[in-house]
């Protein structure tokens, strides 16, 4: 099964075709409201538009309120975007203290750096597996890293601090998304099922003698 949304460039139509076979036309209004779909098999769709940070529209797809894998409002996909920039980051900090430390002259900052590539690369392997605290504290530790990095450069001013603000503003969503991802998939508990009791057989009394 594959879901497609087809638009135009200025989004006056927009075609929603499932397998081939157009399902829905709308426009882009139409999809900031949501529209709900019948699929062949009698599940219910959802479709709509929800603006993130500087107004980028993200597409959540739903199939009986539950989202579609890979979609917006997928927990699984969300929590893979979020920790693949922590192994981004660990792995380019990871790689630079390899660097100086090999051919350089690396000092007490080159091994930090190395050490909070590391520290950060494993905690984003435990936030991959669903741990909610190594979430957050990979989050913040991200976050810091980045923050100290720019600051560092020497080059924030009264008159451009708000372009640094505006871009971690922007990551901090971005990983607070991830922490919610988790949160949400944690919070899901499949039913306790007991197991089946045994159903013993009726006795058959004998009817009572006849007075």
């Amino acid at each position: 099964m594959r879901l497609e949304l087809r638009r135009s460039t200025d989004w006056k139509e927009v075609l929603i075709v499932f397998d081939g076979v157009e399902l829905a036309r709308t426009t882009r209004d139409g999809l900031y409201e949501g529209i709900d779909i019948a699929l062949p098999d009698y599940s219910l769709l959802r479709v709509w538009i929800e603006n993130g940070p500087g107004g980028t529209p993200f597409l959540y797809l739903t199939r009986n309120g539950h989202p579609l894998p890979g979609s917006e409002g997928d927990p699984a996909h969300t929590i893979w975007l979020t920790v693949s920039i922590f192994w981004c980051l660990a792995t380019l900090q990871i790689f630079f203290a390899f660097v100086v430390v090999r051919y350089g002259n690396p000092d007490e900052a080159v091994y930090a750096i190395g050490a909070a590539g590391l520290l950060l690369a494993l905690l984003g392997i435990l936030a991959w597996r669903r741990s909610y605290p190594a979430m957050v504290l990979a989050s913040i530790l991200c976050l810091g890293e980045l923050a100290v990095f720019f600051i560092a450069q020497g080059q924030v001013n009264v008159w451009n601090v708000w372009q640094l603000l505006f871009g971690l503003g922007i990551l901090a969503w971005i990983l607070r998304r991830g922490i919610v991802a988790v949160r949400d998939l944690n919070a899901i508990r499949l039913p306790i099922r007991h197991p089946p009791e045994l159903i013993r057989p009726l006795e058959h009394h004998a009817p009572p003698p006849h007075q």
